[in-house]
């Protein structure tokens, strides 16, 4: 639910022509429909709620106090462009007390509520549908989409004249469709038995995640609820500052988790993300399940530019029987290291002292939330882990993935970078694109999914510029 925009910095690592941070600002504020103050950085005519919270517990409230104290600057809004440093309240993609989803803001309004049937003739939901494989043809045109219906049936949908295919299916399958549409690296196809279209070797490749470790303190003093204090503060909030809560008040804000960016000795931008979960767990922790969600704080620590890479191979499910004839159906997507034969890689070394640095960052953050009798004891990783050894040890055993995963298809300027160009064309294959996650070259600098929501609005702006492009070569009406 957090909503962190990319910076103007990661548009510039990317190096890719038309993909500017100007372009993509542009669609930053067209998507946002943003719940709250005036600023020439949100936009309030978009589709996509976003707000900041009205409402915050006191330990979100002295963690940001803390982190001032220690030199931490407070940050009125991590969204703009350079406002990402420091210490502040994030903003949240939440509508009515529901996290905004992105389907049901952009299909819902030409989707008939009840039956799902499109209100355009240019649009067409298929539910109940698997895409199997990606039709082409030996010269190395896109024809259509193989796709499985729920009742076992199947079906070759053809593309319309001058028609594309655009895949969409995110960083982990979107390389899986790719693959058992025979484009890939030749060698991995092979040992899946899989024929071959096109050796492209970076198809799964360059798979990113920010990688996070979540340290665990005792909650000092759990308040007994006050059911007045916290109503009145309800309806102060909902009178005075944004509609967002007006349906569901505290029950129903995100507002409740605060944070910081921080930057480590010897680089230039944020490359920590420090986010503070008070009196809950964090979802993604693999042991959540044994946190005392009462008596219990979380502060997760995310590795925002990690040198670790992963990528997507296909494998047998072992619970299936497989004949020749049938064999894609029955290989799954599993994310491995990049480096053949390795166990799969959350960190490498490189990575590792920085999230060890946020952890020394994080101590002196709880001892001053500690000095207020907020928090107590730290229970993960411990008061005694201290050594440089002992928490490099630790992060290591405790480093656990945050599905931020971008890269696995990624823009780059030639088939051996990468599997599409700037226009998001798949290398030496016609008429076939890739529009999402998959394409993102580096990973943003915080959470993925409203940059994957500028994307996809990008690429749309890309196929209406080509589209106008062929109708004026071709001495076609050009229609925008």
């Amino acid at each position: 639910m957090l909503y962190v925009r990319a910076l103007p910095s990661d548009l510039r690592r990317w190096q890719m022509e038309n993909w500017t941070w100007e372009k993509a600002l542009d669609i930053y504020l067209s998507i946002e429909d943003f719940d709250g103050p005036n600023s020439s950085y949100h936009s309030k005519q978009g589709f996509i709620r976003t707000s900041p919270p009205a409402l915050a517990l006191d330990m979100s409230r002295e963690f940001i106090e803390a982190c001032v104290e220690l030199g931490i600057p407070r940050t009125a809004d991590f969204n703009a462009p350079d406002g990402r440093y420091g210490a502040g309240y994030y903003h949240f993609n939440t509508r009515d007390g529901v996290r905004e989803s992105a389907a049901k803001a952009f299909l819902g309004p030409i989707l008939d509520s009840k039956t799902a049937e499109s209100k355009r003739e240019n649009f067409r939901l298929m539910l109940d549908t698997t895409v199997t494989r990606i039709s082409i043809n030996d010269d190395n045109v896109t024809e259509g989409v193989e796709v499985r219906f729920g009742n076992g049936t199947g079906q070759l949908i053809r593309l319309a004249e001058h028609g594309e295919v655009i895949v969409t299916a995110g960083a982990i399958n979107t390389p899986k469709i790719l693959m058992l549409s025979g484009l890939g690296n030749q060698d991995a196809l092979k040992k899946a038995g899989l024929p071959l279209k096109k050796h492209l070797p970076r198809v799964g490749m360059n798979l990113q995640d920010h990688p996070v470790i979540g340290m665990v303190f005792e909650y000092k003093s759990p308040r007994v609820v006050d059911l007045k204090a916290d109503l009145d503060s309800y309806f102060t909030a909902t009178n005075a500052k944004h509609t967002n809560v007006s349906s569901f008040g505290l029950f129903g804000s995100a507002g409740l988790s605060t944070g910081a960016f921080l930057i480590p000795p010897g680089a230039t931008l944020p490359e920590i993300q420090l986010t503070l979960f008070p009196r809950k767990s964090e979802p993604h922790m693999s042991n959540s399940a044994g946190l005392d969600h009462m008596t219990e704080v979380v502060v997760t620590i995310a590795l925002l530019h990690p040198l670790a890479r992963s990528r997507v191979v296909l494998i047998h499910d072992e619970n299936d029987y497989v004949d020749d004839n049938d064999i894609d159906d029955h290989l799954i997507p599993r994310v491995v290291s990049e480096i053949p034969d390795a166990k799969p890689e959350h960190l490498r070394h490189g990575d590792v002292w920085k999230i060890s640095w946020a952890i020394g960052v994080v101590r002196e953050i709880a001892a001053k939330l500690a000095e207020k009798k907020l928090i107590g004891r730290e229970l993960s990783p411990g008061a005694e882990i201290t050594s440089p050894k002992d928490l490099n040890d630790w992060v290591f055993d405790n480093v656990f993935r945050n599905s931020h995963w971008v890269g696995s298809a990624s823009m780059a300027n030639s088939e051996e970078e990468g599997v599409v160009d700037n226009h998001l064309r798949v290398f030496g294959i016609q008429n076939l694109r890739v529009a999402d996650a998959s394409v993102i070259p580096l990973i943003p600098n915080g959470n993925v999914h409203s940059t994957v929501v500028m994307v996809a609005n990008r690429a749309a702006q890309i196929l209406r510029e080509d589209e106008a492009e062929y109708r004026r070569q071709h001495d076609h009406e050009v229609i925008i």
